[in-house]
């Protein structure tokens, strides 16, 4: 009996350690997270001001990597204008520039949007695949895209209908470190 105590005990210490080794790893990462996004602000402020150079990051999700305190990070920039707006999309719009299963997804989240409801918690409600969390937002300002930023991951359709097409510079970027 002696034994099997020490057992559960051993073996709840040895759970606790593994939690523990997690969870510091998990902040490890956060941290180098957000010392890659501090060294994006530069690159982030002149998108802003509509100067990115040529050879600098695209902001339609392409990879990027960069080295940061010896380690190479891998990030993209994606322009929200870009992405299909769960709330301000039009319908015809988001269905040329998405899979028939992807479009039902979305139709599926805005019938169960509910106003306190936030982006993630909203896809994960209408149980959406994980990758639509790169293809949609909820942060644009504008019910067209912007087909210069269009996301990579959405496909290239022929344009037939301007007026649902924006231009000019980005207004929010997201940045995925990876």
């Amino acid at each position: 009996m002696l034994t099997g105590l020490v057992l559960v005990l051993q073996s709840q210490s040895l759970t606790t350690s593994l939690t523990n080794k997690a969870l510091v790893k998990r902040i490890e990462n956060d941290n180098l997270s957000s010392s890659v996004q501090a060294l994006l602000y530069p690159t982030l402020a002149e998108a802003f001001l509509n100067v990115l150079p040529d050879d600098g990051p695209k902001l339609n999700g392409t990879p990027t990597e960069a080295t940061v305190s010896g380690q190479k990070i891998a990030f993209s920039l994606q322009d929200v204008a870009g992405l299909v707006d769960i709330h301000r999309t039009a319908e015809a719009v988001a269905q040329k520039h998405l899979t028939p299963a992807d479009f039902e997804a979305l139709l599926r989240i805005r019938e169960m949007q509910q106003p306190e409801t936030g982006f993630r918690q909203s896809l994960a409600r209408a149980n959406a695949p994980a990758h639509l969390s790169l293809m949609l937002t909820d942060a644009s300002s504008q019910d067209q895209l912007n087909l210069e930023n269009l996301s990579i991951r959405m496909p290239a359709v022929e344009v037939l209908d301007n007026s649902m097409v924006a231009a000019g510079a980005p207004k929010l970027l997201r940045v995925e470190v990876e």
